[in-house]
């Protein structure tokens, strides 16, 4: 049973935009007036559901993560792929420092350095996904949209499967 004031114990501490703007999902998320979206820190909860191997490869820690981060999407099952690295970025700006410690080998010396990424200014440069979704080849017209969190997890689940299937057969 989930607690009728868990809503009320964090606050949406950076809005975003997000890169296709929601408009591929079914039931759109509730945008600001300016078209961003809140995300709230990551919880205790958030930090254990994203260290659980089965939940993980089901995909159920990502949609539970969602569900928790960013509740103004209806159903993270929807969600556009481009939409969720911006939610995943936002929600580590928001959960951790500002700055993400990442570590570069020079292409030069080969020698590895640390940097820290600064998380807003990353955010700040997102550039929304165009507006066109259909384009036409030889007289056939197609139309595109990015793929869902849903529908790339069931697809990693199948080649998985696929693999240790071909794996048996062989050994």
């Amino acid at each position: 049973m989930e607690n009728p004031l868990q809503s009320h114990y964090r606050n949406k501490d950076i809005y975003i935009k997000l890169p296709t703007g929601g408009k591929f999902m079914k039931n759109p998320p509730e945008l600001t007036v300016d078209g961003e979206i809140g995300v709230r820190p990551m919880t205790m909860k958030d930090e254990i559901l994203m260290s659980i191997p089965d939940s993980l490869y089901n995909g159920q820690s990502l949609f539970e993560l969602i569900q928790s981060i960013c509740p103004d999407i209806k159903d993270p099952y929807e969600i556009s792929l481009p939409d969720v690295d911006v939610i995943l970025l936002a929600s580590r700006a928001t959960s951790y420092q500002k700055k993400m410690p990442v570590e570069l080998k020079c292409p030069k010396c080969d020698e590895l350095s640390m940097y820290d990424v600064n998380l807003q200014m990353v955010l700040g440069h997102i550039k929304p996904i165009s507006e066109q979704t259909e384009i036409e080849v030889d007289g056939l017209v197609v139309e595109m949209k990015p793929n869902t969190l849903a529908a790339v997890n069931q697809n990693s689940i199948k080649t998985s499967e696929t693999a240790r299937l071909l794996k048996g057969i062989y050994n």
